[in-house]
């Protein structure tokens, strides 16, 4: 338990030397006083106070280790008549209880008159601190519970605040992330338009005859992806079905359709050409592999141009 100890030391000069341990040294005109009192308070005031002829007599404080561990205040000077009186506060703090020593003071007293200083001491002074005596006579008292405690409107408002910002800074961070990861992600490759039967037939067509196919892979995968494509146009543009069926079954539904009126008879030989080819191990010549290409791309122009164009969705 922490104790402040009062301490009050005087040091009075006068005229004619008195009250004191050096009041019959006539050489040393100088009365010093220790006293201590303890106290229990948390703040309590510690006073140091010399008291000298100001006009003959010069006082001070000698340092010493002790000294420098105390807490000194600015000195108070008084004045009364040729008296001045100085008043200086310190800070005496103890921890623990059990007995205690001020150590001994030093004083330089130095006449005005310019004969030589000389030095006092004060007394050390003894200090018996005891911790609050327990009242035995009254009953024993628990420790009170834990008291909860309402927190202040203000700091309410500030965790919630903080909690909001960070929330937005969690979400502009996720936000930032996704955004910068799409840009470095790649770039989606643009759809390419929605081709008519007829344009994506003549297109495929174009392409076998650039390759010139029948010269460079066999003649009878030639004939497969040329029939591939016819097939795929008569599907798409008149919707017969032309996969599941055989070359004589096709001819029949073209029948049935005016718009290859026309073009029956070069469908008939392109297919027929093909089967012969594909099953038979036919051996066409070039200018035959030639004919069949042109055969193809007029079925398809000539049958376009007598419908009505389907548009582009």
């Amino acid at each position: 338990m922490k104790r402040k100890l009062l301490l009050s030391i005087f040091l009075v000069l006068t005229k004619n030397g008195i009250f004191s341990k050096c009041k019959y040294q006539k050489r040393r005109l100088i009365q010093h006083k220790s006293s201590l009192e303890t106290l229990f308070n948390s703040r309590s005031k510690q006073l140091l106070t010399h008291k000298i002829l100001s006009s003959i007599y010069l006082i001070s404080m000698i340092p010493s280790i002790i000294l420098k561990s105390w807490k000194f205040k600015k000195t108070d000077t008084t004045q009364a008549g040729n008296l001045s009186t100085i008043i200086q506060k310190i800070t005496i703090t103890n921890f623990d209880s059990g007995a205690w020593y001020i150590p001994v003071l030093e004083y330089k007293i130095s006449p005005l008159n310019g004969t030589n200083p000389y030095i006092m001491h004060s007394d050390s002074i003894r200090v018996q601190v005891q911790t609050i005596a327990a009242d035995t006579s009254k009953p024993f008292k628990p420790i009170f519970g834990i008291r909860e405690v309402n927190r202040p409107i203000a700091q309410i408002i500030q965790y919630i605040l903080i909690g909001l910002i960070a929330l937005a800074t969690i979400l502009f961070l996720i936000y930032y992330l996704r955004k910068k990861a799409k840009q470095k992600g790649p770039k989606p490759k643009p759809l390419e338009p929605t081709l008519l039967p007829h344009e994506k037939a003549l297109k495929q067509i174009n392409h076998l005859k650039a390759e010139n196919a029948w010269q460079n892979q066999n003649q009878k995968q030639y004939f497969t992806d040329l029939t591939d494509v016819v097939r795929t146009y008569l599907e798409e543009q008149f919707q017969i079905d032309s996969f599941e069926k055989t070359s004589a079954e096709i001819i029949s539904q073209v029948k049935k359709v005016k718009a290859l009126s026309t073009s029956r008879q070069a469908l008939r030989n392109l297919l027929e050409l093909a089967d012969v080819v594909k099953f038979a191990k036919g051996k066409p010549t070039e200018d035959e592999c030639l004919q069949t290409l042109e055969q193809s791309i007029q079925i398809i122009i000539e049958s376009y141009k007598k419908v009505k164009p389907i548009e582009e969705p």
